[in-house]
């Protein structure tokens, strides 16, 4: 009885390595950051600015996906305005002004307002790469605008929409100002410094740590299982309950 005790536990062990594993695996494809670097413009006057810029798509349930868009310590000495943001998503129907996809606002917003725009291939950061979606801030003075350290979240919804529906690249464009995932549109706020077009890069989601830890352990029980029961098994195993 204690030997079947033991087992039915190691099992329990095993099915909970297996879960964990499985949850991480499921997790990783549930979400993905574009991280958008102040170094990383392609095209416009503004040259850098400090900080960036992550664009996370994070499945919602089932035909919807939240868009978290979030300005970190992003400055460029003389005020930063996030403007516009560029993003494709696979399959969209031809036809500008066409929308295959609804987004709304989650929450209250840092800005005044703003505007989607929807079509396939039909927008251009600066008259480079094309892209499906392009999302507008406001232009306008400093409380206004999407500046900041400040956060703006939007549910994007559409039938068999999942984050992979946003994993495609801009196509089209120059050499060096195409095939990027996501762009940003940057204006400084004072002094005349102008604005900038600064492309995304993506980030690979990383399992938490303890998951990690708690999987490990389980499969490791799994081992020790088998070993034990190979050796319960052996010839070596017999002579000495002989």
């Amino acid at each position: 009885m204690f030997r079947s005790f033991i087992q039915s536990r190691m099992a329990l062990a095993c099915a909970a390595a297996i879960m964990v594993v499985g949850i991480q695996v499921a997790d990783a494809k549930a979400a993905f950051t574009y991280r958008i670097y102040g170094t990383n413009e392609f095209s416009g006057s503004l040259a850098t600015f400090g900080g960036y810029i992550d664009a996370t798509f994070e499945n919602n349930g089932t035909d919807n996906v939240k868009l978290t868009l979030t300005t970190v310590n992003a400055t460029d000495g003389e005020g930063f305005k996030f403007e516009g943001f560029y993003f494709n998503l696979a399959g969209l129907a031809a036809g500008a002004g066409n929308a295959p996809v609804t987004i709304t606002s989650i929450g209250t917003l840092p800005f005044s307002s703003w505007t989607p725009n929807y079509g396939n291939n039909s927008y251009q950061p600066d008259g480079d790469g094309q892209f499906d979606l392009l999302l507008n801030f406001p232009n306008g003075n400093f409380s206004t605008v999407f500046n900041v350290n400040e956060t703006a979240t939007f549910n994007i919804s559409g039938s068999g929409l999942t984050e992979a529906s946003f994993h495609s690249v801009s196509v089209n464009g120059p050499v060096g100002k195409n095939g990027f995932y996501v762009v940003a549109r940057v204006i400084s706020l004072e002094n005349g410094e102008g604005s900038g077009w600064f492309y995304g890069q993506h980030l690979n989601p990383v399992p938490a740590p303890p998951a990690i830890i708690l999987a490990v352990s389980g499969v490791m029980l799994c081992g020790l299982g088998g070993l034990v029961r190979r050796f319960r098994r052996s010839p070596l195993s017999d002579a000495i309950a002989a």
